[in-house]
């Protein structure tokens, strides 16, 4: 009998041991009862603060990696961000609000705020601090998303009408980095398991350029990455994502993320120059399509390429009108005053100075004399 139960222990321990590994087909089948292509759930909100921690120079702390921005005629290299993403199908909405560094020196405010979106048919470019938003028909250049780190985080960038570049900036040029795209494609293969902070994990790897590590038990959610300079070449970053939690629709979805940042090729090779952590607040997949909008602040002005007329947010067409009608009236007023002022004339004592100035002399002295005169008698 106990020679029995051993025989079958070991028949289930080699079962166990030889367990079919899950294919990228199977993977991409799994992936898609919770993601659709670069979208979580069908749909994703995620606000993120971000922080980097630069600790050596190198030339890959570049723009390739990081956002910088050209404030007061000065380019900033920003360490503290956050971000604010809407995404669903090809709709977005993306919020950067940077925080400067303390040692900045300038009339610039301390931060940098900047929203771009496409609710499907229009696409906005909008500054608070400018009250100006430009409307285009579709996404154009100046409307595609600026960062969406976050999205690098989990391999899920946004997707846009107009293609951006990840901030990976992978090569060979035929790279891939969103996952969906990635089990998709014929550039991968299924090469091991492991298991990462108890997550037991299945192994994808395009051969010397991308190792990804999935979860089995979370959609397949990344765990871990990494991705190098070239094909063979030394690392280029490492993503290590933790505290995963269930979001909307059953999905997984990591509340911290860290990326690491290792040196050019053309530098001594895998040192690592830079952290960058992300810790996400708040993450849903509920929200109303409202929020694929703008949402400008009162009196914005709002310019419309497609049909080259303006609007200001909160005020009616008779309103603005009057705005209008107004400003033109100061401007009237305003030229009036310096046409005034240029062409009065010039008070006789501005002219004449100098005489006025011997005369109140004159009449000075004199009465200084007849003072001393009395006070003699």
């Amino acid at each position: 009998m106990v020679h029995t139960l051993l025989i079958a222990a070991a028949a289930f321990g080699l079962a166990l041991g030889t367990q079919k590994r899950p294919t990228l087909s199977e993977i991409r089948s799994a992936r898609k009862a919770i993601y659709c292509e670069s979208c979580p759930a069908g749909r994703l909100k995620v606000f993120a603060d971000f922080h980097l921690e630069v600790e050596q120079a190198n030339p890959a702390l570049g723009s390739d990696y990081f956002p910088i921005s050209d404030l007061a005629g000065k380019t900033i290299t920003m360490s503290r961000w956050r971000e604010e993403t809407f995404r669903s199908g090809p709709r977005f909405k993306e919020r950067v609000i940077s925080y400067l560094p303390k040692n900045f020196k300038g009339s610039t405010p301390g931060t940098y705020d900047l929203t771009v979106c496409y609710n499907g048919v229009h696409s906005w470019k909008y500054r608070p601090i400018d009250r100006v938003s430009e409307r285009f028909q579709g996404v154009t250049r100046v409307t595609q998303i600026v960062q969406d780190y976050f999205g690098d985080m989990i391999g899920s960038r946004i997707p846009v009408p107009s293609a951006t570049m990840s901030r990976t900036v992978p090569t060979p040029s035929d790279a891939v980095y969103d996952i969906d795209q990635v089990v998709a494609s014929d550039l991968y293969e299924v090469v091991g398991e492991e298991q990462i902070a108890g997550d037991p994990c299945t192994i994808i790897e395009r051969q010397g350029a991308d190792r990804i590590w999935l979860a089995n038990a979370k959609n397949y959610i990344v765990v871990k990455r990494e991705w190098r300079w070239t094909v063979g070449g030394p690392l280029k970053r490492r993503v290590l994502n933790s505290q995963f939690r269930i979001i909307g629709g059953g999905g997984w979805l990591p509340f911290s993320s860290r990326m690491e940042i290792f040196s050019h090729p053309s530098t001594p090779p895998e040192r690592r120059v830079g952290i960058l952590t992300a810790v996400v607040e708040t993450a849903d997949v509920e929200f109303p399509d409202s929020d694929f909008e703008p949402g400008f602040l009162k009196g914005t002005v709002v310019f419309d390429a497609e049909t080259g007329t303006k609007s200001v947010t909160g005020s009616s067409e008779e309103e603005l009108a009057v705005d209008e009608a107004k400003g033109m009236l100061k401007k009237v007023k305003v030229k009036m005053s310096v046409n005034n002022l240029a062409f009065q004339d010039e008070p006789w004592w501005r002219r004449h100075w100098l005489a006025a100035l011997g005369a109140v002399l004159v009449i000075s002295g004199a009465a200084y004399l007849l003072f001393r005169r009395r006070g003699v008698k």
